[in-house]
């Protein structure tokens, strides 16, 4: 959940519980805080922090937990899919954003599935 953090209007996330669901496994959704975002700066990430509490809040709500890990994307998509059977990755259209979902695609110890919408 890097892109889209929300659990309210956000497809990607429904994508992967259907996914979740027709495997009949548990679902996980991750964020990896990293400091290399471009032109980011104490206000922005004090900011995503706490929506990212009332995000965690909303989703246990669901019964799914949120695991927030700092470092490295493709680090932290590695050590998260190490269980998994499938990593589902929201879109981004930065280019950061794209490098990132790359990372996490080589990375991954399970299949990657980049969930695209079809609006």
């Amino acid at each position: 959940m890097q892109a889209s953090q929300r659990v309210e209007y956000n497809p990607c996330l429904e994508y992967a519980i259907r996914q979740a669901n027709e495997q009949n496994l548990p679902l996980v959704t991750l964020f990896v805080l990293t400091d290399r975002f471009p032109e980011a700066n104490l206000r922005h990430y004090s900011f995503m922090l706490e929506g990212l509490k009332e995000v965690k809040a909303l989703l246990e709500q669901r019964g799914i937990p949120l695991v927030a890990l700092r470092g490295p994307m493709g680090e932290g998509v590695a050590k998260a899919s190490r269980q998994a059977s499938m990593v589902v990755t929201d879109r981004g259209y930065l280019r950061v954003q794209r490098e990132w979902r790359k990372e996490a695609a080589e990375n991954a110890s399970a299949r990657c599935s980049r969930w695209k919408a079809t609006l």
